[in-house]
């Protein structure tokens, strides 16, 4: 038997797995072959600094560990659901606001100021002010949006 087949053969041999004919070769081996018997001595210093080192039971539960995974992810992408939805519907508000001021503006243009209007009117003294001289409209009664609105527009 070689050194490299016998070195092979060390590890099962401390971990008495070879059967009695290999043990008994690799015995006589080892008793005539200095390097394999250190690399044996070697071996076995290692396999009894294995054992004296103390194993730690950790207690791992991979259904709660993944449970609270899951929730964690849970609320996450919650979170980011919500950001999602107040960004969308503040978009929806500023959209409508300006939707409505187009159609405002669009349905009731401006024609021109009302400071020009009334000082139109007032320029000539002679001229009745319809605002201030109609007599359908009394301050006692509430005026409804179309009798003020008649009232304001000028012929």
């Amino acid at each position: 038997m070689n050194c490299c087949y016998i070195q092979n053969l060390l590890s099962a041999f401390i971990d008495n797995e070879l059967d009695l004919e290999k043990r008994r070769q690799i015995r006589n081996h080892l008793h005539s072959c200095p390097e394999c018997t250190k690399e044996y001595q070697q071996l076995l210093s290692l396999k009894s600094c294995l054992t004296d080192l103390e194993t730690n039971d950790y207690e791992f539960d991979l259904i709660s560990n993944l449970q609270v995974r899951i929730n964690f992810e849970a609320d996450h992408s919650c979170r980011e659901k919500e950001r999602f939805v107040w960004f969308k519907k503040t978009g929806m508000v500023f959209a409508c606001v300006g939707v409505f001021f187009v159609i405002t503006f669009i349905l009731f243009p401006p024609s021109h100021s009302p400071e020009t209007n009334y000082t139109t009117n007032l320029q000539s003294p002679t001229e009745k002010n319809p605002v201030a001289y109609d007599q359908s409209i009394s301050l006692d009664y509430p005026v409804t949006i179309y009798q003020a609105a008649t009232t304001v527009i000028l012929p």
